[in-house]
């Protein structure tokens, strides 16, 4: 008798937007191809890169499934035209600077054939250079997705992107990413599913890697994201139930509060102390509450014994 039919698990469909991140692409590639899975699908949609990424990519090939080099509207664009064409029942993204961990496909498998789960998130480690000579990044964090709404708008929780997987019904259901956002297009998708009543389950263990570098958005245009922040709030306060609308807005106040205290910290690093005390007081005024935090404290007695550039 010959050997039984290898059982497959369901497919997987693992997009990589790129866009000249040669330098890091292949180790992204390789974290793919290393899991070991035998029903992977791998899309790579690069923009037109002009850093050597299309032979790269050319020459890793034989194992992407499809990829593409041309101009597109950025990373949020690219994901989509990935997603649009998954026939994986899963999907996840992997952007071209970050890698997966041994073992992420079999957890994220694991833990969404649960009965009725629909979305799964994992920890990440976090590694490189927050773009300070001095600054190492080496840290890990298990995921806390936001468990409502109410917590995603406040930012109350940790759940950084690599470690996320979702069901492609989901994108069936309520849309692809709304590209109109540059760097939060995953946040105002989390809040979408969970306004729809949809929740995310977690993976107990760090399933990908998330690379810092001089050039990742949350390195280089990190202080932009407020902007977004403020947009997804607008669209998405009025359906938070109301008995919870008071937490939330305490917790986005804090937020912005927190924001400012770190602004304040960089105006005195630029151009002096009484700058970021400037900065400071602005800060208590935006929310007197936030006056009593360890950040604000941390911010004082850094403004007091002098901050270092």
């Amino acid at each position: 008798m010959g050997n039984p039919p290898a059982v497959l698990g369901p497919r997987i469909t693992i997009v990589t937007p790129s866009f000249n991140q040669a330098a890091f692409l292949e180790e992204t590639v390789r974290s793919i191809r290393a899991q070991g899975y035998g029903n992977l699908e791998h899309f790579v949609v690069d923009g037109g890169s002009t850093d050597g990424s299309a032979a790269l990519i050319e020459r890793l090939s034989d194992g992407i499934d499809w990829w593409v080099s041309e101009s597109d509207r950025g990373q949020c664009h690219a994901i989509n035209k990935g997603i649009a064409r998954a026939t994986g029942e899963i999907v996840a993204y992997l952007n071209s600077d970050d890698t997966y961990l041994p073992g992420a496909f079999d957890a994220a498998i694991a833990a969404i054939s649960a009965p009725g789960v629909q979305w799964v998130a994992g920890g990440v480690l976090g590694f490189g250079s927050d773009g300070s000579a001095c600054a190492p990044v080496h840290e890990w964090h298990m995921a806390q997705p936001p468990r409502s709404l109410a917590e995603c708008l406040g930012g109350n929780f940790i759940a950084a992107q690599p470690g996320h997987f979702w069901r492609k019904s989901l994108f069936d259901r309520h849309g692809l990413f709304d590209d109109s956002f540059r760097y939060l297009f995953d946040i105002e998708w989390y809040a979408r599913l969970l306004a729809a009543g949809e929740r995310c389950a977690v993976i107990p263990r760090p399933v990908a890697s998330y690379r810092f570098h001089a050039t990742s958005k949350t390195v280089s245009e990190g202080d932009k994201f407020e902007r977004e922040w403020e947009r997804i709030r607008a669209q998405y306060l009025p359906r938070v139930p109301w008995l919870d609308q008071p937490r939330v807005r305490h917790l986005v106040a804090m937020r912005r509060a927190t924001v400012r205290y770190g602004a304040a910290l960089a105006a005195a690093s630029r151009e002096g102390t009484p700058a970021g005390w400037r900065e400071f007081r602005s800060a208590v005024a935006g929310y007197p509450p936030s006056l009593a935090t360890r950040v604000a404290l941390g911010a004082a007695r850094r403004l007091i014994t002098g901050v270092r550039a």
